[in-house]
Protein backbone atom coordinates (compact mmCIF):
# COMPACT_ATOMS: atom_id res chain seq x y z
CA UNK A 1 0.00 0.00 0.00
CA UNK A 2 1.26 3.40 -0.81
CA UNK A 3 1.47 5.97 2.33
CA UNK A 4 1.69 9.72 2.73
CA UNK A 5 2.04 11.56 5.70
CA UNK A 6 1.02 14.84 6.34
CA UNK A 7 2.90 17.27 9.09
CA UNK A 8 1.43 20.32 9.94
CA UNK A 9 3.47 22.69 11.68
CA UNK A 10 1.25 25.20 13.56
CA UNK A 11 2.20 29.21 13.66
CA UNK A 12 3.61 29.73 17.23
CA UNK A 13 5.92 26.77 16.40
CA UNK A 14 6.82 27.70 13.15
CA UNK A 15 7.43 31.18 14.34
CA UNK A 16 10.88 32.87 13.37
CA UNK A 17 12.23 35.42 16.23
CA UNK A 18 15.14 36.11 17.55
CA UNK A 19 14.43 33.19 20.32
CA UNK A 20 16.26 30.58 18.36
CA UNK A 21 14.92 27.94 20.32
CA UNK A 22 11.57 28.38 19.31
CA UNK A 23 13.02 27.35 15.86
CA UNK A 24 14.88 24.17 18.07
CA UNK A 25 11.77 23.11 19.62
CA UNK A 26 9.60 23.20 16.54
CA UNK A 27 12.24 20.72 14.14
CA UNK A 28 12.24 18.89 17.37
CA UNK A 29 8.60 17.96 17.44
CA UNK A 30 7.89 17.44 13.91
CA UNK A 31 10.73 15.36 13.64
CA UNK A 32 9.87 13.18 16.16
CA UNK A 33 6.35 12.95 14.85
CA UNK A 34 7.59 11.98 11.60
CA UNK A 35 9.83 9.57 13.06
CA UNK A 36 7.33 7.73 14.75
CA UNK A 37 4.69 7.48 11.53
CA UNK A 38 7.61 6.48 9.48
CA UNK A 39 8.18 3.46 12.03
CA UNK A 40 4.86 2.74 11.70
CA UNK A 41 4.50 2.84 8.23
CA UNK A 42 7.07 0.70 7.65
CA UNK A 43 5.90 -1.71 10.46
CA UNK A 44 2.25 -1.92 8.06
CA UNK A 45 5.01 -3.00 5.25
CA UNK A 46 3.37 0.64 3.65
CA UNK A 47 5.61 2.32 0.85
CA UNK A 48 6.00 5.91 1.82
CA UNK A 49 5.70 7.76 -1.81
CA UNK A 50 5.07 11.23 -0.14
CA UNK A 51 5.36 13.42 2.80
CA UNK A 52 3.71 16.47 3.20
CA UNK A 53 4.88 19.76 5.57
CA UNK A 54 2.24 22.45 5.58
CA UNK A 55 3.58 25.53 7.51
CA UNK A 56 1.55 29.00 7.73
CA UNK A 57 3.88 30.63 4.33
CA UNK A 58 2.82 27.29 2.65
CA UNK A 59 -0.71 26.54 3.03
CA UNK A 60 -1.06 25.40 -0.55
CA UNK A 61 0.54 22.23 0.47
CA UNK A 62 -3.00 21.33 1.82
CA UNK A 63 -4.66 21.80 -1.71
CA UNK A 64 -1.72 20.18 -3.18
CA UNK A 65 -2.44 17.16 -1.02
CA UNK A 66 -5.58 16.90 -1.82
CA UNK A 67 -5.55 16.66 -5.37
CA UNK A 68 -3.09 14.22 -5.22
CA UNK A 69 -5.41 12.20 -3.06
CA UNK A 70 -7.86 12.81 -6.46
CA UNK A 71 -5.36 11.63 -8.86
CA UNK A 72 -4.47 8.65 -7.24
CA UNK A 73 -0.83 9.16 -6.09
CA UNK A 74 -1.42 7.16 -2.48
CA UNK A 75 -3.91 5.00 -0.83
CA UNK A 76 -3.62 5.91 2.73
CA UNK A 77 -2.80 9.72 4.27
CA UNK A 78 -1.62 9.12 7.77
CA UNK A 79 -1.52 12.11 10.07
CA UNK A 80 -0.20 12.81 13.78
CA UNK A 81 -3.93 13.90 14.84
CA UNK A 82 -7.24 15.67 13.73
CA UNK A 83 -6.05 19.11 14.26
CA UNK A 84 -2.97 18.71 12.46
CA UNK A 85 -4.62 17.56 9.65
CA UNK A 86 -6.78 20.74 9.69
CA UNK A 87 -7.01 23.48 11.42
CA UNK A 88 -10.40 24.97 10.68
CA UNK A 89 -12.44 23.40 12.83
CA UNK A 90 -14.27 20.09 13.22
CA UNK A 91 -16.85 20.27 10.08
CA UNK A 92 -14.07 21.35 7.77
CA UNK A 93 -11.87 18.46 9.16
CA UNK A 94 -14.50 16.09 8.70
CA UNK A 95 -15.31 17.11 4.83
CA UNK A 96 -11.71 16.06 4.53
CA UNK A 97 -11.70 12.64 5.87
CA UNK A 98 -15.06 12.26 3.66
CA UNK A 99 -13.85 13.30 0.55
CA UNK A 100 -10.20 11.40 1.24
CA UNK A 101 -12.36 8.54 1.02
CA UNK A 102 -14.67 9.05 -1.94
CA UNK A 103 -10.97 9.62 -3.61
CA UNK A 104 -10.32 6.25 -2.64
CA UNK A 105 -7.82 7.26 0.20
CA UNK A 106 -7.87 5.74 3.53
CA UNK A 107 -6.65 7.57 6.51
CA UNK A 108 -5.17 7.16 9.77
CA UNK A 109 -4.48 9.43 13.18
CA UNK A 110 -1.45 8.38 14.62
CA UNK A 111 -2.50 9.14 18.09
CA UNK A 112 -6.45 8.81 17.64
CA UNK A 113 -7.11 4.66 16.69
CA UNK A 114 -10.78 5.35 16.36
CA UNK A 115 -10.12 7.55 13.22
CA UNK A 116 -8.68 4.52 11.13
CA UNK A 117 -10.21 3.56 8.37
CA UNK A 118 -7.50 1.14 7.00
CA UNK A 119 -8.60 -1.08 10.41
CA UNK A 120 -10.37 -4.42 8.55
CA UNK A 121 -12.00 -5.43 11.80
CA UNK A 122 -15.59 -3.40 11.76
CA UNK A 123 -15.24 -3.60 15.68
CA UNK A 124 -11.86 -1.71 16.20
CA UNK A 125 -12.63 0.27 12.84
CA UNK A 126 -15.00 2.94 14.68
CA UNK A 127 -14.18 5.39 11.96
CA UNK A 128 -17.05 5.03 10.08
CA UNK A 129 -19.53 5.39 12.80
CA UNK A 130 -18.16 8.88 14.11
CA UNK A 131 -17.88 10.03 10.57
CA UNK A 132 -20.96 9.39 9.90
CA UNK A 133 -22.93 10.96 12.99
CA UNK A 134 -20.19 13.85 12.27
CA UNK A 135 -21.55 14.27 8.63
CA UNK A 136 -25.17 14.23 9.81
CA UNK A 137 -24.24 17.28 12.12
CA UNK A 138 -22.74 18.77 9.32
CA UNK A 139 -26.14 18.28 6.54
CA UNK A 140 -28.29 20.00 9.65
CA UNK A 141 -25.89 22.92 9.78
CA UNK A 142 -25.68 23.57 6.15
CA UNK A 143 -29.72 23.48 6.83
CA UNK A 144 -29.25 25.97 9.10
CA UNK A 145 -26.99 28.27 7.10
CA UNK A 146 -29.05 28.10 4.56
CA UNK A 147 -32.37 29.51 6.65
CA UNK A 148 -29.93 32.18 7.94
CA UNK A 149 -28.90 33.12 4.92
CA UNK A 150 -32.19 33.37 3.38
CA UNK A 151 -33.20 35.46 6.13
CA UNK A 152 -31.14 37.16 6.35
CA UNK A 153 -31.27 38.24 2.52
CA UNK A 154 -35.02 38.50 3.10
CA UNK A 155 -34.18 41.48 5.87
CA UNK A 156 -31.54 43.00 3.44
CA UNK A 157 -33.72 43.42 0.38
CA UNK A 158 -36.90 45.17 2.75
CA UNK A 159 -34.21 47.57 4.31
CA UNK A 160 -33.36 49.11 0.84
CA UNK A 161 -29.96 49.61 2.14
CA UNK A 162 -27.31 49.40 -0.59
CA UNK A 163 -25.44 46.18 -0.61
CA UNK A 164 -21.21 45.64 -1.05
CA UNK A 165 -21.34 46.19 -4.79
CA UNK A 166 -23.59 49.46 -4.55
CA UNK A 167 -27.24 48.00 -5.61
CA UNK A 168 -29.82 47.84 -3.38
CA UNK A 169 -30.50 44.68 -1.55
CA UNK A 170 -27.72 42.10 -1.48
CA UNK A 171 -25.17 41.49 -3.44
CA UNK A 172 -21.44 40.79 -2.89
CA UNK A 173 -18.16 41.71 -5.26
CA UNK A 174 -17.11 38.30 -6.85
CA UNK A 175 -14.64 36.25 -5.08
CA UNK A 176 -11.02 34.37 -6.44
CA UNK A 177 -11.84 30.75 -6.56
CA UNK A 178 -11.63 27.88 -9.09
CA UNK A 179 -15.26 28.11 -10.83
CA UNK A 180 -14.53 25.79 -13.22
CA UNK A 181 -13.28 23.11 -10.64
CA UNK A 182 -15.97 24.02 -8.15
CA UNK A 183 -18.83 23.38 -10.91
CA UNK A 184 -17.18 19.87 -11.60
CA UNK A 185 -17.19 18.73 -8.22
CA UNK A 186 -21.10 20.40 -7.73
CA UNK A 187 -21.85 18.14 -10.58
CA UNK A 188 -20.44 15.04 -8.63
CA UNK A 189 -22.90 15.67 -5.84
CA UNK A 190 -20.28 16.84 -3.59
CA UNK A 191 -21.56 19.30 -0.52
CA UNK A 192 -20.79 22.95 -0.39
CA UNK A 193 -18.37 21.90 2.57
CA UNK A 194 -16.72 19.21 0.29
CA UNK A 195 -16.13 21.69 -2.31
CA UNK A 196 -14.82 24.25 0.32
CA UNK A 197 -12.14 22.36 1.29
CA UNK A 198 -10.96 20.60 -1.56
CA UNK A 199 -10.52 24.22 -3.48
CA UNK A 200 -9.54 26.16 -0.35
CA UNK A 201 -12.33 28.62 -0.43
CA UNK A 202 -14.87 29.37 2.41
CA UNK A 203 -18.38 27.38 2.07
CA UNK A 204 -20.22 31.14 1.94
CA UNK A 205 -18.15 32.07 -1.17
CA UNK A 206 -18.26 28.35 -3.06
CA UNK A 207 -22.16 28.59 -2.41
CA UNK A 208 -22.78 32.23 -3.82
CA UNK A 209 -20.39 31.46 -6.92
CA UNK A 210 -22.13 28.36 -7.92
CA UNK A 211 -25.72 30.10 -7.32
CA UNK A 212 -24.70 32.91 -9.39
CA UNK A 213 -23.45 30.78 -12.32
CA UNK A 214 -26.44 28.24 -12.13
CA UNK A 215 -28.33 31.93 -12.43
CA UNK A 216 -26.59 32.95 -15.46
CA UNK A 217 -27.16 29.81 -17.47
CA UNK A 218 -30.84 30.41 -17.14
Amino acid sequence: MRAAIYLYVASDEAQVSSDRKIALADTTIVTSQLQKMQDFARSQEWKIVKIYREEPNRQFIFSQMIAEAESGHFDVLCFWSLDRLSRRGAIHTICTLNHLQDSGVQYLSFTEPFFNSTDPDPQKNKSFHVVSILTALEHQESVWYSERTRLGLQRQMLSGRPGPNGHKGPGHPPADIDLERAKTLHSKGLSYNNIAATIGAAKSTVMRRLKQADNGRK
